[in-house]
């Protein structure tokens, strides 16, 4: 999650100085920088998608053994 936010933070500067410098920017440097914002971009998606993945993953496992579980304490207090 940390890193998430730290995409997302590093996103939101980025995007801060363009738009604070974009008019004092040559035309290559405006490119750079639109390239930095895009990165970011693609890093906290990937850590997006990596949570997306990993709550599924739990859902599965929660899904699957949880009613074993309740299963054997049931047995167990009876």
């Amino acid at each position: 999650t940390t890193l998430f936010y730290r995409a997302e933070a590093e996103i939101d500067k980025l995007a801060e100085d363009y738009v604070a410098n974009v008019k004092n920017l040559a035309s290559e440097q405006r490119v750079q920088h639109l390239q930095k914002i895009e990165n970011a971009y693609t890093k906290c998606k990937e850590y997006s998608d990596d949570k997306v993945q990993l709550a599924m993953q739990i859902y599965e496992l929660v899904s699957t053994h949880c009613p074993n579980i309740i299963h054997l304490i049931w047995n167990a207090m009876s």
